[in-house]
């Protein structure tokens, strides 16, 4: 009856509860046909089967093959001895569906011992629907999510190991649990305790004195797992495993997880058995004689501790929570008793609300929807995800990435991180920004608190016209989300500087984004070229292009700013010069940095015709560029036997910035010179007056051409 019922229960779990694996399997095999290039069938392998969901089987598989291999990834090395499973597919020859499937069957094996606990000490007619109950109770959590969910996750077995310790009849498969679980995960360890509590109080009716209890069924249990854990700690940090101190500095103490968090993981990790574990504290306490009061104790103290040393030594929050399954079957003992429990039909009440509930995966800071068999599947939408990340980092695949990225919001439409890099890819790399400012929209309809989403759709709106605002909400929205997002700060800051009355909160923004990201180029930069323009913040510009450099020393714009500063203060016009050369060297068609040098050798007698060069070579890259039209002809008009070829400049200056006073009193300088030609340079010198009626020369030298 139990295994009926066990089986089942296991089934209406699986198709609640597992990703459609035929779903992948047939995507897999359709990427991998569709792939026309040996790189493109190496990332399309990589990314199938090393994708989130699927990584870990893959080391284990390879474990499988050689149970010496190391283990590069940094998230697995961990499970470098967890050797149970892939001694067993070793020694057996297992092929690997059948060794990653045992986590399935430890599933099944899971969900039939729980019912089989459900209908002791005394099945009844009624009982077995409510065994029933409870294998979906119990079974509508981490340990079934994650064997069930990802390949090479064997938290079934864990989770059976704990029910032996705690309600097997026969010492001897207590001791064998002992012997094989800390292999399939050395977090049996933590919850053996807790385990060997709950199998005092499940035997109400034994009469054994604690002490004689706790040598004849504790101390054996214990003896093992002390011998595991000091073989477990020497093997730490060999054959290229981490030492459990380095997983938690690497994984678990590095992310900052709120408290809150924590419980939010706690919670997904058992569901409604939540309710089943306060049933087995609360009645433990109210139904245990004076005698067994001891024991009700250590029960609530043993759940507190294990749950919190359970979510403060693992990244995995919901999985961390296998340590507590044992207390739910005792507390569904406990509540059966009761009156109002069968009279209020609490059993289906709880096994529907464990069902229906949607289910979680926390990690850290993330939160992963449970897939199903009626859903979409995760897994195969993730690993086109990833092949489409790196593809679009490769030269001339961006075709393949965008069609990977197309596959994954088609396979699961609410998949908001694809929605975003779709996006990236379309306005980056081929130039589609409408169609990505959808994809964004999308993302952040789907996921409103996505930070990074708010960033991209910002970028986009503040290239068109009419639409800074919009784009400046969105920046601002970002960093109410993210309040350390360096980038957002850097953003917002350049587009609010766009506007003088911006300047000073944009100025406020680039610091901060310097102090979350202290080696920040761009930032670094910005901030001197607005700091330029205030008076008395010369010393501070200096120091930012300084540090821009330092960070990125082929920045040419920072080497022809930071020249420009260094020239305009005495005594340091050879670092200006350097500066100069050195922009040139990064990009030799530099047109501005070719002027301003020149500008600076125009100062230097003995290097003016030096200038002369990089006049013209500004003007060779760029033919419309006024400024050094000007210049050129300002010098031309110094040297002998050039007046005509700096009137042909002047006239070029002139057209590309009619409205510059000074080019149009120069230029009348130079055509006043030309007897035929006074009457043009006093249309100049009126010009000249027009824009700038205080020019007081061009008024003078018109009064006297009109003598």
């Amino acid at each position: 009856m139990a295994l009926l019922w066990g089986v089942i229960a296991f089934g209406l779990l699986a198709v609640r509860f597992t990703p459609n694996w035929l779903t992948f399997q047939r995507g897999a095999a359709a990427a991998r046909a569709q792939a026309v290039s040996p790189a493109e069938r190496a990332v399309v392998e990589r990314t199938f089967t090393t994708t989130y969901y699927v990584a870990r089987g893959h080391f284990v598989t390879e474990q499988a093959r050689d149970l010496g291999t190391e283990i590069g990834d940094a998230n697995h090395k961990i499970v470098r001895w967890r050797l149970l499973m892939p001694a067993l597919g070793y020694v057996l020859g297992l092929p690997s569906w059948l060794l990653l499937g045992l986590a399935q069957a430890g599933c099944l094996g899971l969900v039939v011992a729980l019912v089989a606990i459900g209908l002791r000490p005394t099945p009844s007619d009624r009982s077995w629907w409510e065994a029933a109950c409870l294998g979906l109770v119990a079974g509508a959590s981490a340990p079934f999510f994650t064997s069930m969910g990802w390949l090479g996750y064997y938290d079934a077995w864990l989770a059976l190991a704990l029910l032996a310790v705690a309600f097997a009849g026969p010492r001897r498969l207590v001791l064998l649990a002992c012997v094989l679980a800390p292999w399939i995960d050395e977090r049996f360890v933590i919850g053996l305790p807790l385990a060997l509590c709950v199998r005092r109080l499940a035997h109400s009716g034994e009469a054994t004195p604690r002490l004689t209890w706790l040598k004849e069924q504790a101390l054996g249990p214990f003896l093992l797992v002390t011998a595991y854990a000091l073989l477990r700690l020497k093997l730490g940090g060999s054959g290229g495993s981490q030492t459990i101190g380095q997983y938690l500095d690497q994984f678990v103490f590095a992310e900052k997880i709120p408290f809150a968090q924590r419980l939010f993981g706690a919670w997904k990790g058992l569901g409604a058995g939540w309710l089943l574990v306060l049933a087995a504290v609360l009645g433990a306490w109210r139904w245990s004689g004076a005698a067994r009061r001891g024991e009700a104790g250590l029960l609530a103290a043993g759940v507190v501790l294990t749950a919190l040393v359970g979510l403060f030594t693992a990244l995995d929050l919901s999985r961390s929570m296998v340590l507590l399954v044992p207390v739910v079957p005792l507390g569904w003992r406990i509540a059966a008793r009761t009156a109002w429990w069968r009279r209020f039909y609490v059993a289906p009440v709880l096994a529907l609300a464990a069902y229906l509930t949607p289910a979680s995966n926390v990690i850290g800071n993330m939160a992963l929807p449970v897939d199903g068999l009626m859903a979409y599947c995760a897994p195969l939408a993730a690993a086109h995800y990833n092949a489409a990340v790196i593809l679009a980092e490769m030269p001339d695949r961006q075709a393949e990435a965008l069609a990977h990225y197309t596959t994954a919001v088609r396979v699961k439409p609410d998949y908001a991180e694809a929605h975003n890099n779709l996006g990236n890819l379309l306005v980056n790399r081929l130039d589609r920004r409408d169609e990505a400012i959808a994809h964004y929209a999308e993302a952040l309809r789907l996921k409103p608190e996505y930070a990074d989403a708010h960033n991209n759709l910002a970028n986009q709106l503040a290239a068109l016209p009419g639409r800074l605002d919009e784009a400046i909400a969105h920046y601002r929205e970002a960093l109410r989300i993210k309040p350390d997002f360096a980038s957002a700060h850097y953003n917002l800051a350049v587009q609010l500087g766009v506007r003088p009355e911006g300047r000073a909160e944009a100025l406020a923004h680039y610091l901060e984004a310097l102090r979350l990201q202290p080696e920040f180029a761009a930032a670094h930069y910005n901030v001197a070229v607005l700091l330029g323009t205030l008076p008395g913040r010369e010393e501070e510009a200096l120091a930012h292009y300084a540090a821009a450099l330092r960070v990125k020393p082929d920045h040419a714009e920072a080497h022809n700013n930071l020249a420009a500063m260094l020239a305009r203060l005495p005594g340091r016009h050879l670092e200006a010069l350097a500066h100069y050369a050195e922009a040139l060297r990064v990009k030799p068609d530099y047109a501005e940095a070719h002027n301003n040098l020149a500008n600076l050798l125009v100062t230097l007698p003995e290097r003016r015709n030096e200038a002369l060069v990089h006049y013209e070579a500004a003007l060779r890259i760029r033919a419309d560029f006024g400024a050094a039209h000007y210049n050129l002809a300002v010098l031309l008009g110094m040297l002998p036997g050039r007046h005509l070829d700096a009137l042909a400049h002047f006239a070029a200056a002139v057209r590309l910035l009619p409205g510059n006073s000074t080019v149009h009193l120069n230029f009348a300088r130079q055509l006043e010179a030309v007897a035929e030609r006074k009457v043009e340079a006093a249309s100049h010198y009126e010009e000249a007056l027009r824009l700038d009626p205080g020019l007081s020369v061009a008024r003078e030298a018109l009064a006297r051409l009109r003598k």
